[in-house]
C-alpha cells in the first residue's frame, strides 16, 4: 500500500530539494572550477553509498578505483571528450579486477549470498559515469548554463509532483513489486507539471521551441520516474532501504540524484544528436 499524505514529508522533499539546487545554482553562476568542485565532492559521496550498497566492506583498493575513474570519465568533459569512453571502458575493466581480486581474499557475511559484489560495482561505475559527465556536459551548453537549471527544476517538480498527487489520488500502481509507492496517478500528474516547467522556460528563453520543450518536459518525467524505479530495483536486489542516512528520514544522496542521473543522461544525448541544448534547438 503507499503511504498516506505527509504534509511533513512534502516540506522535507522541497527543502532536500532546495539544498541540492542551491549551492549548484550557485557553483555554476560562480564560476565552472566550482561546480567541477561540487560534482567532485557529489562523487566521493555518491561512490562512497554505493560501494557500501554493495557489501559493507572496508574502502579499499577496489572502491577506490571505482571512484577515481568516475573522476576521470567527468574530468574528460572539461578536458579532453574524446578520453571520456576510454577511461569509462579501463575504469570498468580495474574496478571488476580489483573487486574479484578482493572477493577471493576477503570474505563479509554482510554481503548476501547472491550478490556478486565485482559486477554490480562496475555497473555502477560505468553509470554514476555517465550520469555525472552528463551533468558537467549540460553545465556546458551555454555560458549560463541555464538548461542543467532547467532539468534541476523539472526533476524536483518531477519528485514533489508524483508525492503529492500519488499520495492524494492514490491509485493503480505502476510497478509495485519494485517501487509500492509509484502510481500512474502521480505519473501523470509529473508530467504535466514538468510540462508547465519546460514550457515556462521555453517562453522565457526560446519562445518558438516551446511545444517541443514541453513534449521534451514530459519525457523528463518519464525518464525520472524510470531512474527512481531503476534505483528501487537495485537497492531491492542489494538488499537495502537507503544508499546511506545523511539526510535524516530521505536516504542518501543517490536517493536524491536517483531520477537526475536517468535524466542528465537523456538530455545529454539529445543534446550531442541535434548538436546543441533542446532549449535551444
Amino acid at each position: 500500500m503507499s503511504k498516506p499524505f505527509d504534509f511533513k514529508n512534502l516540506y522535507m522533499r522541497i527543502i532536500y530539494g532546495l539544498l541540492i539546487f542551491i549551492p549548484v545554482f550557485y557553483a555554476v553562476y560562480i564560476s565552472g572550477f566550482l561546480f567541477y568542485a561540487v560534482l567532485f565532492i557529489a562523487i566521493f559521496v555518491a561512490g562512497y553509498e554505493y560501494n557500501n550498497m554493495c557489501g559493507r566492506w572496508s574502502f579499499a583498493l577496489d572502491g577506490m578505483v571505482f571512484i577515481t575513474f568516475i573522476i576521470f570519465a567527468l574530468t574528460s568533459v572539461y578536458v579532453q571528450p574524446w578520453l571520456f569512453f576510454p577511461s569509462v571502458i579501463l575504469g570498468a575493466i580495474l574496478t571488476y579486477i580489483t573487486s574479484k581480486m578482493r572477493a577471493k581474499v576477503e570474505r563479509n557475511p554482510v554481503i548476501p549470498e547472491h550478490l556478486n559484489r565485482p559486477l554490480f560495482l562496475t555497473i555502477g561505475m560505468v553509470y554514476l559515469a555517465f550520469g555525472f559527465a552528463s551533468m558537467g556536459y549540460i553545465a556546458r551548453l551555454e555560458p549560463n548554463s541555464i538548461t542543467l537549471m532547467w532539468v534541476f527544476f523539472t526533476v524536483i517538480f518531477n519528485d514533489i509532483a508524483a508525492y503529492v498527487f500519488g499520495s492524494m489520488i492514490k491509485g493503480k500502481k505502476i510497478l509495485p513489486k519494485i517501487s509500492p509507492n509509484k502510481s500512474w496517478s502521480g505519473l501523470i500528474a509529473a508530467i504535466f507539471f514538468t510540462s508547465v516547467v519546460s514550457y515556462g522556460f521555453a517562453i522565457y528563453n526560446n519562445p518558438r521551441n516551446a511545444l517541443i520543450v514541453m513534449f521534451i518536459g514530459a519525457l523528463i518525467a518519464i525518464v525520472g520516474h524510470t531512474g527512481d524505479m531503476l534505483e528501487s530495483a537495485v537497492k531491492r536486489y542489494l538488499q537495502v532501504k537507503d544508499s546511506s542516512q545523511i539526510i535524516p528520514g530521505h536516504g542518501g544522496l543517490l536517493d536524491r540524484l536517483d531520477a537526475m542521473f536517468l535524466v542528465c543522461i537523456f538530455i545529454a544525448f539529445i543534446s550531442i544528436c541535434v548538436g546543441k541544448s533542446p532549449l535551444f534547438m
